[in-house]
């Protein structure tokens, strides 16, 4: 979506490509030193994608176990995204995984990936989460709270019912959506 039309204007929208195979398109970033690409997950496919905007080119990116949904079949696998100094983070709701992979400038693995922590509950499921650049993520954790995890494990879990996602705003603030009706797996 261009919104750089005005304020006043409907914002300009504009389909890039179709993904035929794709079969849950979930979360998504930018890569820094590769301004046309972005990787997309797809949470069913458990592997990520990369999007040449100008074209509309796509292949995968990264395939790796940790991105599936392991044994859990009708759980969604990889899920939130974000890439940042040669590093992609992710969690995995269905493996209960928040990790990271090196990555190239094209969002391809570059070494294997470690997984930073996993939720304290059984019963939590890490979806989105937004990322300091210090190292410290907020990963909304279903079905109640919301999880501050440094790079050496998780730490305070304030209250949230049923977050979604995050996003940092305006003066460090984080910003949380919060879902209606869940059922496991993100």
């Amino acid at each position: 979506m261009d919104f750089n039309n005005s304020k006043t204007e409907t914002p300009i929208v504009t389909n890039i490509t179709a993904i035929p195979e794709a079969k849950a398109l979930n979360g998504m970033t930018t890569i820094k030193e590769s301004p046309d690409l972005v990787l997309i997950t797809d949470s069913s496919l458990g592997a990520t994608l990369r999007v040449k905007i100008k074209s509309g080119e796509y292949s995968k990116a990264i395939e790796h176990v940790f991105f599936t949904n392991g044994t859990v079949s009708l759980s969604l696998a990889i899920n939130g995204i974000r890439t940042y100094d040669g590093t992609l983070s992710f969690t995995n709701p269905a493996q209960q995984v928040y990790g990271r992979i090196p990555t190239n400038s094209t969002g391809g693995a570059t070494a294997e990936p470690e997984i930073i922590a996993r939720p304290l509950l059984a019963e939590q499921a890490w979806d989105d989460f937004a990322m300091e650049w210090e190292g410290s993520s907020w990963l909304a954790s279903h079905p109640n709270a919301v999880t501050d995890v440094t790079l050496s494990g998780s730490t305070a879990e304030p209250a949230m019912e049923q977050p979604t996602l995050l996003i940092f705003g305006r003066n460090s603030h984080v910003v949380c959506g919060a879902g209606g009706n869940f059922s496991s797996g993100g």
